[in-house]
């Protein structure tokens, strides 16, 4: 059973760091440029810092079985970012995370992924997103849930 729980910034970089680990593809492809652990958890915690400044965040704990196994961001109608451990990426588990974050937002939701995520982006279209706008300049795909 997939339950969430409200935690404080402050907790959150454990949690990125136990969502990316293990993830050798993820870390190889799917950030800004290739990362080793430390570092896409040190770009991650950054970005999410500085969107801290500007909006107010939420930042939710994922847990299995009463056991953390990922993370999300959410602001006013913007899945910010999320990841689940690889370990625990099974249709199960995430689609019950999914009905988490569309009873938290509703829709008329949005969120980005870099391009070349293609994994994320595959995901978020089987779930009814639809691509607004893809920037060449930074490769940000922003989606959106109507």
């Amino acid at each position: 059973m997939v339950t969430i729980k409200k935690i404080s910034i402050n907790e959150l970089n454990k949690l990125i760091l136990l969502s990316y680990r293990g993830d050798f593809e993820g870390l190889a492809k799917y950030h800004i440029q290739p990362f080793c652990l430390e570092d896409a958890v040190e770009c991650t915690m950054s970005l999410i810092r500085n969107e801290a400044k500007v909006l107010k965040l939420t930042y939710y704990q994922i847990n299995y079985q009463q056991r953390p196994v990922g993370y999300f961001v959410i602001a006013n109608k913007i899945l910010y970012s999320f990841c689940i451990n690889k370990t625990y990426r099974r249709p199960k588990i995430v689609l019950e995370w999914w009905g988490y974050v569309l009873k938290l937002l509703k829709t008329g939701f949005c969120t980005a992924v870099y391009e070349n995520n293609t994994r994320a982006l595959r995901f978020l279209k089987r779930r009814g997103m639809k691509v607004m706008n893809k920037d060449d300049d930074t490769g940000v795909v922003t989606l959106i849930k109507l």
